[in-house]
């Protein structure tokens, strides 16, 4: 709003530019130019503003909304002021709630994973005390998987934070949340993810909160049952609702591709006694995320001996020893080639590992 003001403030000072009632038009189109420029930085900032939660709207339930009428008259010289009887209306609870996600995006597995947390929060958007029932499922319909429900936590201590040990586990009748009007909970639901996932893959929990109350269409009345006794009626949620949260699977594949190249005594390739076999393993990784501790291992084949320090890793050398570099040949496990090429991140290079043996 600050250039906003300093915008018309240019503006008053370049109006003294235009001589006379000529420039009206110019000074005119200056302003308009002005204040579209201005419209557009405030359409752009409320734009940039972050999701905000649904708050209760409307006087608290249990107020006494006092009226009386007055009228005021003359006969003759005199003048006469009256009073109407005094009406007292009582507002009632009207129940409403707003349940949201708070995860800025879906929250990133790995297959197997246990314990995924993800966040929302439960707002009291009527107008007095409620207390709400929490629901989460995993089994839905047009996502990828379905994440196991392991349990639902609420925010014992307040921080917006799961603390495992602190935060207490949700029990229906035993501490469903009691909310006055404006107050939330914030609710953790944590859920294992299946092993046999693909990357990229998506699955869904949703968690419905529903008024202890009851459900039904807007502007059910519940007789007695609200705040001070008096009726409770449901607002535009019909006592319950609900929303998705959401998990992505970051998966790597890992492929090997292995070739041999044959060189003979002579100079040939054929696969002679006595013949060289070169063996080439080009390791591709795709997805998303992270691989650990990769270890390619293959097996020195029988009737073949192993060519000592043939062994190399993208065409750097690796000692045939169970040492500081990456590989060894029969030392980790006898008879076999070993390469650890440990955690491996997408995107990841190839990585080519040769050696070569020679036929007995």
């Amino acid at each position: 709003m600050s250039n906003f003001r300093n915008a018309n403030k240019r503006g008053h000072g370049e109006m003294a530019k235009f001589p006379g009632n000529s420039g009206v038009p110019q000074i005119l189109r200056h302003l308009k130019r002005r204040a579209a420029a201005a419209t557009l930085l405030l359409q752009v900032a409320f734009a940039l503003l972050p999701r905000q939660r649904l708050m209760a709207v409307g006087t608290p339930s249990g107020t006494d909304i006092v009226s009386q009428a007055t009228v005021t008259y003359n006969v003759g010289p005199a003048n006469f002021v009256i009073n109407s009887n005094i009406t007292t209306t009582r507002v009632v609870e009207l129940l409403d709630l707003n349940t949201q996600w708070q995860d800025a995006a879906p929250i990133t597995v790995h297959p197997g994973d246990t314990a995924e947390v993800t966040n929302f929060v439960v707002t009291n958007t009527g107008n007095g005390n409620d207390s709400y029932f929490l629901e989460c499922t995993g089994r839905l319909d047009g996502d990828d998987f379905d994440p196991v429900l392991r349990g639902i936590y609420l925010d014992s201590n307040g921080n917006g934070l799961y603390d495992p040990g602190s935060d207490a586990q949700y029990l229906q009748w035993i501490n469903d949340p009691v909310l006055d009007a404006d107050q939330t909970s914030i609710v953790f639901i944590l859920t294992d993810i299946p092993i046999n996932l693909s990357d990229g893959n998506r699955g869904d929990v949703r968690l419905t909160a529903t008024s202890t109350l009851g459900t039904g269409p807007p502007g059910t009345i519940f007789p007695g049952h609200g705040d001070f006794g008096l009726d409770a009626i449901l607002g535009n949620a019909g006592g319950d609702d609900s929303e998705l949260g959401s998990y992505v699977v970051a998966n790597v594949a890992i492929t090997l591709a292995k070739t041999v190249t044959i060189t003979d005594m002579s100079g040939g390739n054929e696969p002679t006694t006595g013949a060289t076999l070169s063996y080439t393993i080009a390791v591709t990784a795709s997805g998303s995320g992270s691989a650990r501790s990769v270890v390619v291992t293959d097996s020195i084949p029988q009737y073949t001996t192993y060519v000592a320090g043939s062994l190399m890793l993208n065409s750097i050398s690796l000692t045939d020893e169970a040492d500081g570099d990456a590989g060894d040949a029969g030392r980790t496990t006898p008879g076999m080639v070993t390469v650890n090429l440990g955690d491996i991140s997408i995107p990841s290079e190839e990585q080519i590992i040769t050696f070569d043996v020679t036929i007995d």
